[in-house]
């Protein structure tokens, strides 16, 4: 499961979900929402949606849209502070690719 960030074009809402193949996600999303210049911004391995969601749950617009900024870096550190295993590396044995 990868986590994913899509942008609508028309109002700038960012939408996080989470699929097993984003690129027929996004394919599904282009034809369920026809009228909607959507952009895949990001693909992150792993599923961090839920946490993503309750870390932006103030911004959210409806559903899995939120109202953010999107930048690249500050998600991607979002998600490595999110991540169970970041506060006790020096300890983690896990063989979790994440």
């Amino acid at each position: 499961m990868d986590t994913y960030f899509l942008k609508n074009n028309i109002n700038s809402f960012i939408k996080i979900g989470r699929s097993s193949n984003v690129s027929q996600r996004v394919k599904g999303l282009t034809r369920q929402l026809q009228f909607v210049d959507i952009t895949l911004l990001l693909t992150i391995e792993g599923d961090y949606e839920s946490l993503l969601h309750d870390h932006f749950k103030e911004k959210r617009v409806y559903g899995e849209w939120f109202d953010i900024e999107f930048n690249k870096e500050d998600i991607l550190s979002i998600v490595e502070n999110l991540k169970p295993s970041s506060n006790n590396t020096s300890n983690n044995t896990s063989d979790d690719n994440i």
